[in-house]
């Protein structure tokens, strides 16, 4: 996606943080960048263009961080097991929303 369509600037992420399946608890992948509306994820797991996710991830020093998720695009990376990820955030609460500004003004 072109960053010229991007509505807010996406922040690399330092460390690792996991965003696992809410459903299943299990790992859709690592955080790679993180946005107001959107995230990149780094991952193993076998997803679908256009799928639907509900997520939770855990930032440092907050509580967890549930989140609706769309899947908008899919790319294979250098290592064989694994692809790139985007996502839009089709689903999140006010304290959701707070806590996500929170830790992207800290980063």
């Amino acid at each position: 996606m072109s960053s010229e369509l991007r509505r807010h600037e996406r922040h690399p992420i330092e460390r690792s943080l996991v965003v696992k399946n809410s459903l299943t608890n299990k790992s859709l992948g690592m955080l790679v960048n993180l946005s107001r509306d959107g995230l990149m994820l780094l991952g193993a797991t076998q997803l679908n263009e256009g799928g639907v996710y509900q997520v939770q991830m855990e930032f440092p020093d907050q509580a967890l961080l549930h989140l609706g998720l769309e899947c908008l695009w899919l790319n294979d990376s250098t290592e064989s097991d694994k692809s790139w990820a985007g996502f839009k955030i089709i689903d999140i609460s006010p304290e959701g929303r707070s806590q996500l500004e929170s830790y992207i003004s800290q980063i």
